[in-house]
C-alpha cells in the first residue's frame, strides 16, 4: 500500500510539474496574431483570447506591428487593432494616426471610435479634411463621432451644422445622433428645425434635443407632444432624458 501511496504521488508531481512547465512556455506571439484570422472560429477566438491576457508589454508590440503591417492579411490586421486598444497603452495613438488613410475600412472605423473616446484636439483639421472623402456607410458614422468629440473647435462646429442638414439621410442621421450625445447646444437651431419637420430623420432630432438637455429646447419638445403618431411619445420621452 505505502508503494502504491508512493507511486501515485510521483505521477501527480510529474503531472504538475509538465503542466507548470506547459503554463510557463513563451507564447509564440507571432503564431497567434496570425491566428485572429483563422477560418477555424475556435482557433481564432483562442488566439484573441491568448493576446489578451499576454504581458502588454509584449503583446502591444506585436499588434501594433500586425495594424500597421501592409503586407498582413487585412482581417487580422482589423483584429489586431481591436485588441490592441484594449491595453490602453499611450503608443496606441500613434498606431490609430497611422492608420486614419488606410484603405483597410474596419481598421479606419476602429481608429475613428477610438478618437471619439479619446479627444485629440491636434487632428481637427485632418479629420475635417477626410470628412470630405470618407463615403463608407458605417465608416462615416464613426468618423462624425470622433469629430463631435471636438465640439469645442469652431470649425468642427460649422462642419457638422452643416452636414447635419444634407447628404444621404443615414449620414445625416449618424450627425444628429452624435450631436445629442456630445450635448452639442451649438447646433441645436438646426436639430430643432428637423425635429419640427416630419420625416424619417424626425426621430432621431428629437431624441438629440433631449439629449443636449437645453432649455431652448424645451419648447420645441412641448410643441411635439401632441403631434400624430409615434413622435409624441418620442418627445415625451424626450422631455424626461433633460430631468
Amino acid at each position: 500500500m505505502t508503494a502504491r501511496l508512493t507511486l501515485a504521488c510521483l505521477l501527480t508531481a510529474l503531472a504538475a510539474s509538465s503542466s507548470w512547465a506547459q503554463a510557463a512556455a513563451p507564447v509564440d506571439l507571432t503564431t497567434l496574431v496570425h491566428n485572429l484570422g483563422s477560418l477555424d472560429y475556435p482557433v481564432r477566438t483562442n488566439a484573441a483570447r491568448q493576446l489578451r491576457r499576454a504581458a502588454a508589454a509584449d503583446a502591444v508590440p506585436a499588434l501594433a506591428r500586425a495594424a500597421r503591417a501592409q503586407d498582413e492579411d487585412e482581417y487580422v490586421r482589423y483584429r489586431a487593432l481591436v485588441l490592441l486598444t484594449s491595453f490602453g497603452d499611450r503608443t496606441t495613438s500613434d498606431v490609430v494616426h497611422d492608420v486614419l488613410k488606410d484603405k483597410n475600412d474596419r481598421l479606419r472605423q476602429v481608429a475613428y471610435e477610438w478618437l471619439e473616446r479619446h479627444p485629440d484636439p491636434a487632428l481637427a483639421t485632418t479629420l475635417l479634411g477626410l470628412l470630405q472623402v470618407e463615403q463608407a456607410e458605417f465608416v462615416r458614422p464613426a468618423l462624425i463621432g470622433a469629430l463631435a468629440a471636438l465640439g469645442d473647435n469652431t470649425a468642427v462646429q460649422r462642419a457638422l451644422i452643416a452636414e447635419s442638414g444634407r447628404g444621404l439621410d443615414l449620414f445625416r442621421s449618424a450627425v444628429i445622433e452624435s450631436l445629442g450625445e456630445h450635448r452639442a447646444v451649438y447646433a441645436l437651431d438646426a436639430v430643432a428645425s428637423v425635429a419640427k419637420t416630419e420625416g424619417p430623420l424626425q426621430d432621431d432630432a428629437v431624441v438629440a434635443l433631449g439629449r443636449m438637455g437645453d432649455k431652448r429646447g424645451v419648447p420645441v419638445l412641448a410643441g411635439l407632444t401632441n403631434a400624430p403618431g409615434d413622435v409624441s411619445l418620442t418627445a415625451r420621452a424626450a422631455q424626461c432624458m433633460r430631468l
